[in-house]
């Protein structure tokens, strides 16, 4: 029976180390990663930032007042879409 069980393990360990079984953590991060992923929040810093350095020049002031607004809107999504992904159980 102890033989057993122990053999049980080392093909549960070959497994995964083989890549033909995912462990559950590895499972919940993939599908934590995809739910944070189709927020499309990098979407959201890659249209603000170049917007704002298109519309401003370095000197002026209001550049660094759009750029920080982006960074809020990007930081408020990411905790939206965190918040929303744990509400949906696919991120802990």
């Amino acid at each position: 029976m102890r033989r057993l069980g122990l053999l049980l393990v080392c093909l549960g360990v070959a497994l995964v180390a083989s890549g033909w079984v995912q462990p559950a953590w590895a499972q919940s991060n993939a599908l934590c990663s995809a739910c944070l992923a189709f927020a499309h929040c990098d979407g959201t810093d890659t249209s603000c930032t170049p917007t704002c350095e298109a519309r401003y020049f370095n000197v002026d002031p209001r550049r660094a007042s759009c750029l920080a607004q982006c960074k809020a809107s990007v930081e408020q999504c990411q905790t939206a879409a965190l918040a929303t992904c744990r509400g949906q159980k696919a991120c802990r």
